[in-house]
């Protein structure tokens, strides 16, 4: 492992650390703006890291809690135990991702699976899916039709909703969340 990828791993540990307590201690505080902000720039962060060290799952598995937590802080979403929880597991498989990648150099072939186990939770809760992308084409449209997203034929199309997105403006707000899939 070169030395940007050990920066990742210990910076994104103390990431996942420190946004799992603030998750934990938001529902006993009702969620303190800057709690949640706080929780948010974590999530940001490792999205970006993430991004450093292409890992297309763990972008888009933080992208889609990111987008949870950025309806929280617009007010469009209540914080709630299930919002909660989704974030936490988010938090959850991004740690496990970054134990493989450690061991690895890699993210576990299952990512995409994983990805797409995360969409079906994050539907499941009530959350919605606004758009997934999977390499194989077939895959990305049968799990758009299972949880009602847009299965999108790039990338980027799926993290444009982040990207454009203005609390508050109906144009621009983003809807929750977007996940990527791959093989």
């Amino acid at each position: 492992m070169n030395a940007l990828h050990e920066q990742f791993v210990v910076e994104a540990r103390e990431l996942i650390h420190q946004a799992t307590d603030d998750l934990i201690a938001v529902e006993p505080e009702k969620a303190s703006d800057e709690r949640i902000d706080r929780v948010f720039r974590a999530f940001h962060t490792l999205k970006g890291s993430a991004g450093v060290v292409e890992l297309p799952p763990m972008i888009l598995t933080l992208h889609a809690a990111e987008d949870l937590l950025a309806a929280i802080r617009g007010r469009r979403l209540d914080v709630s135990s299930p919002a909660v929880d989704a974030a936490l597991a988010c938090l959850d498989q991004v740690a496990q991702w970054v134990d493989a990648f450690e061991a690895h150099g890699a993210l576990p072939v299952r990512a995409g699976e994983d990805a797409q186990a995360m969409a079906r939770r994050l539907r499941e809760c009530g959350f919605p899916v606004s758009a997934v992308y999977d390499v194989r084409a077939n895959a990305a449209q049968e799990l758009a039709k299972e949880v009602g997203a847009e299965a999108c034929r790039s990338l980027a199309r799926v993290t444009e909703p982040a990207v454009n997105s203005v609390p508050g403006d109906a144009e621009s707000d983003c809807q929750l969340p977007a996940l990527v899939l791959t093989q």
